[in-house]
């Protein structure tokens, strides 16, 4: 049993020092993250607005580029000038830098009607259209003098965008068509991992253009922030970052969709580390837990054997007081004995001695003496056969019988008790059944408050020795007829130290050290007053097989 408690304490230690150890660390260590996390977002955020915003001055900086220089042309050489057709392949090669750059792809040049006047540069499908008239770039252009626009998708599946501006009279339309893998490379230096997403989306959201936009549609994000007029607009959910900006008098807005998987990839590495970390030092604060709960509850359960140790020397004496006290008794019950056997044995030497009483009965008179110290003889015998079974121990979780206890303790005090003139009435229940337990520590109890009842009382007195059972319990009531203790006092008799007698009636009820006994054995010990004047004093046991 001893064995399992000190095991279940063990563990209790255990948990409580590794909750106590880890609890911090753990707190700690998600504080951290979060705290590690947040600033990450922030710097993503930072990097994202950076890229954005470069990428937007990089591209209206181009566009700017291309229609200042359409518009030198444009109005630096006359319409029919521009309709040759060598010079305007010529005009192709000197926007291209000699064709080192090749960012514009097409030349096409529009009467106000809309019909085609001449072309340089690679075809498509869209240049057969003999008639811009209708197309809302060519409107565009006449009523604002430029227009910057996706017109059409090529056979890789990007948009193709345009730059088209008119001259000063408005009598012709230059329309510039931009290489899309230039846009791209553009929008690649902006996305600078594969797993975000540049690309540039028109005001009203119609047509993805040149760009790396995966998806084929615009998600609610995307939708709100084309509504969204700040300079750079940042939006986020569990998986993505939106950045968005401006551009070409907001006709245009860059996005990057930044990958939180990818971007973070700093904080990803601090929070595995840290979670290592928490595993490894929660596995040594486990061990270390184990560790020292083994050795607390083994420094406790020495100190409990040393106060055992010390406890059992301190009822050792208690018990050799006990048996000083007894032996006083028992020397005073024995000397009556021995005074009657000296005085026979003195008459039994006398009769021998005078030689003239032959005459008388000598044989009746020393048969009389010899008789009488048989019978002290046998008193005497008696005494000590009481003593030695008194002094006998009882083993430990043995089975015993209140009833003869008391008896055999009376038994020492009746000569006392009749002395002192003191009535000692037994009131037992026959029927009481035996108990298990330590059969030592109730002799004890049972002694001392037997003697404090016969100091309490004095002389000229009663006690009164009641056994009965109630509720699975052995229960033994001793009440004397003494002078009672007061309430103030009744209060402190729980403390340790605290006695209910003065120095002049004994060593009296140390209920403290009492109460800690019966807690030891299981049972109950409890003081009132005699309602005559007194004390009862109620002792319970539990009845265990």
């Amino acid at each position: 049993m001893k064995q399992l408690e000190s095991a279940r304490l063990q563990r209790m230690l255990a948990v409580g020092i590794f909750i106590v150890s880890v609890v911090p660390l753990t707190l700690f260590a998600c504080g951290s993250i979060g705290y590690v996390k947040t600033l990450s977002v922030r710097e993503v955020e930072a990097t994202a607005q950076q890229r954005v915003a470069h990428g937007a001055r990089e591209l209206s900086t181009y566009l700017r580029g291309k229609v200042t220089l359409l518009s030198t042309l444009i109005n630096l050489h006359p319409i029919e000038h521009l309709r040759e057709v060598e010079t305007f392949a010529s005009l192709l090669q000197m926007v291209n830098d000699n064709g080192r750059d090749s960012d514009i792809i097409a030349l096409q040049l529009l009467a106000i009607d809309g019909s085609l006047l001449a072309h340089a540069g690679s075809s498509h499908e869209e240049d057969s259209r003999r008639d811009y008239k209708e197309a809302q770039w060519f409107n565009q252009v006449l009523m604002g003098g430029v227009a910057v626009s996706d017109v059409f998708v090529d056979q890789r599946g990007a948009s193709n965008f345009i730059i088209a501006l008119s001259d000063r009279r408005k009598t012709c339309v230059l329309r510039a068509t931009i290489n899309p893998l230039l846009l791209e490379a553009m929008l690649g230096r902006i996305q600078t991992t594969p797993n975000n997403e540049a690309y540039l989306l028109s005001v009203n959201g119609a047509h993805p253009a040149a760009g790396l936009k995966k998806q084929g549609h615009l998600n609610a994000i995307e939708h709100r922030m084309l509504k969204n007029y700040q300079q750079i607009n940042v939006v986020q959910d569990k998986e993505f970052l939106y950045t968005s900006k401006w551009f070409n008098d907001s006709n245009w807005k860059l996005f990057l969709k930044t990958h939180f998987g990818t971007s973070l990839d700093g904080y990803y590495t601090y929070r595995n580390l840290a979670i290592y970390v928490v595993l490894v030092l929660s596995a040594c604060s486990m061990l270390f837990s184990m560790i020292i709960s083994r050795v607390i509850v083994r420094w406790i359960e020495k100190r409990d054997q040393q106060q055992k140790l010390l406890y059992s020397q301190l009822v050792h004496v208690e018990i050799i007081a006990n048996i000083a006290r007894i032996a006083a008794s028992v020397a005073k019950d024995i000397g009556g004995p021995l005074q009657q056997i000296q005085k026979q044995a003195d008459r039994v030497v006398k009769l021998h001695l005078q030689e003239e009483t032959r005459y008388t009965n000598r044989y009746q008179n020393n048969q009389d003496a010899l008789e009488k110290i048989q019978i002290h003889a046998r008193c005497i015998r008696t005494i000590i056969d009481r003593l030695a079974r008194f002094s006998q121990k009882i083993d430990s979780e043995y089975d015993i019988q209140l009833n003869w206890i008391l008896r055999e303790f009376l038994s020492f005090y009746e000569k006392e008790a009749e002395d002192r003139n003191i009535a000692i009435n037994l009131h037992f229940d026959e029927q009481l059944p035996t108990i298990r337990t330590d059969g030592t520590q109730v002799q004890r109890l049972i002694l001392d408050l037997i003697e404090n009842a016969l100091d309490a009382v004095g002389s000229d007195g009663q006690i009164d020795i009641i056994t009965y059972c109630k509720s699975g319990e052995v229960c033994v009531q001793i009440s004397d007829s003494g002078p009672g203790i007061t309430s103030e006092r009744m209060e402190r008799l729980w403390q340790p130290f605290v006695v209910s007698r003065g120095a002049s009636k004994g060593m009296g009820l140390n209920l403290s050290m009492y109460s800690n006994i019966v807690y030891t054995l299981g049972g109950k010990i409890s003081t009132k007053d005699r309602p005559q004047g007194g004390m009862i004093v109620t002792l319970s046991l539990p009845v265990r097989g």
